[in-house]
């Protein structure tokens, strides 16, 4: 998945893929250097997602479809 089939999904598909993975909202957060709520509010389409964002964003998807991410 590159950045531009990134920004086709809908915010509210991230935060499935994040919760299918059991992938726990503060190390989101943690991982994007965002507090919690705002990464939540990204996750789930309130909140407007950084450029800079969507680059983290990107590795930590790959992460997760490389080695999965359960903390």
């Amino acid at each position: 998945m590159n950045l531009t089939e990134l920004r086709t999904i809908p915010k509210t598909h991230f935060y499935h893929e994040f919760k299918k993975h059991k992938i726990k909202h503060p190390a989101v957060a943690k991982f994007l250097g965002l507090s919690s709520s705002y990464t939540y509010g990204i996750l789930s389409g309130w909140a407007k997602m950084p450029k800079k964002i969507e680059v983290k964003l990107q590795e930590l998807l790959t992460q997760i479809e490389q080695e999965g991410y359960n903390q």
